[in-house]
């Protein structure tokens, strides 16, 4: 059986996809549900008062990722679609050492902007780990995407490969 870790990034409380987020990653069971979240100017947060609701709906195991770029004043709006450089390539090569998965379950928004750019988005992943299926659900990203290719199922729950 593959196992599956949850990567959602950039999911605010009113995204419009958290009770579906919440309800699919219940019912998968991953062996973590890693939130990934970056303001609006790259930079980490102040005020992340979704968290505490999002994580104690959660049955799994949660983390908050910390990129490094969040150290650095020279990232701009902490996006990227050239090569991964070494410092997030470091980053996700430790999520393979620290779980054990063979699918990346993308979730949250927005959809082009930063679950493909941002440092622990769909671009660098595919970069730094073209062995590991990276999969989404309709339901799971914003905004709600309309998906068609390969299919893959995990307890009932359709998934696209990206």
């Amino acid at each position: 059986m593959n196992k599956s870790i949850v990567i959602a990034i950039d999911i605010w409380p009113d995204c419009g996809a958290v009770s579906s987020i919440i309800k699919i990653t219940n019912i998968i069971k991953p062996e973590a549900f890693l939130l990934a979240t970056y303001g609006d100017d790259g930079k980490r947060p102040e005020c992340q008062e979704y968290h505490p609701f999002i994580r104690d709906k959660i049955q799994v195991y949660t983390e908050e990722l910390i990129p490094s770029t969040y150290e650095t004043i020279d990232f701009r709006i902490n996006r990227t679609n050239k090569p991964t450089d070494n410092k997030a390539a470091e980053e996700i090569l430790l999520l393979e050492k620290s779980f054990n998965f063979d699918n990346i379950i993308m979730m949250g928004g927005g959809w082009n902007e930063c679950l493909h750019q941002r440092s622990y988005g769909i671009f660098n992943l595919k970069q730094t780990l073209p062995h590991k299926n990276i999969l989404v659900n309709e339901y799971t990203v914003i905004p709600k995407q309309k998906f068609s290719g390969k299919e893959t199922y995990i307890k009932g729950i359709k998934f696209f490969h990206v």
